[in-house]
C-alpha cells in the first residue's frame, strides 16, 4: 500500500467547463533501481486542476490511481480535499505517492517494471494518464 503526501498552491478560479479534469505530469522518481521488498519508490507528481475539486471527505473513495505495468487493474488510493470542498479555486502542486515492497514475480535474480497513473477528481473527470520510466527490481 502507497502513501501519499502532497504540497498545494491555490489561485482565483477562471476555468471554463471544458478544462475541468486535472492534468498531471511526472517530476521524477526517487531512484530507478529498488530491492525487492527493502526499496520504497517515490513516484513525485505535479498536478493541475482549475476548479480545486480534487481529493474526497470519504476515506474510502480513491482519487489517485497506479497501476504497476506487470498487472492488468489499477490499484485506488486516498487523497483528503486538497482545497476547501465548498470553494472552485485553481489549485496546483506536488503529489509524492510512496510504493514500498515491490517485488520481482518469477524467480529472475531482476525484473523490470513501469507505472501507469491517473487522478480522478469529486466531479468524475479523469486526468490525463502518464507512465513513469521502467524500474529495476532486484533480489
Amino acid at each position: 500500500m502507497g502513501i501519499l503526501q502532497f504540497m498545494a498552491s491555490c489561485s482565483p478560479n477562471g476555468s471554463t467547463q471544458f478544462d475541468r479534469a486535472p492534468i498531471i505530469e511526472l517530476l521524477g522518481l526517487s531512484q530507478d533501481t529498488l530491492k525487492q521488498f527493502e526499496d520504497t519508490l517515490l513516484i513525485t507528481l505535479f498536478y493541475k486542476d482549475s476548479n480545486g475539486d480534487l481529493g474526497f471527505e470519504n476515506p474510502n473513495q480513491n482519487a489517485i490511481f497506479v497501476r504497476d505495468n506487470r498487472f492488468a487493474n489499477f490499484d485506488g488510493f486516498y487523497l483528503g480535499p486538497i482545497a476547501p470542498i465548498d470553494q472552485s479555486i485553481s489549485i496546483q502542486g506536488q503529489l509524492i505517492l510512496q510504493l514500498p515492497h515491490l517485488f520481482i514475480l518469477g524467480s529472475a535474480k531482476s525484473e523490470n517494471t513501469n507505472f501507469t497513473l491517473y487522478l480522478i477528481d469529486r466531479e468524475g473527470n479523469k486526468s490525463n494518464e502518464i507512465d513513469t520510466p521502467p524500474v529495476n527490481i532486484k533480489r
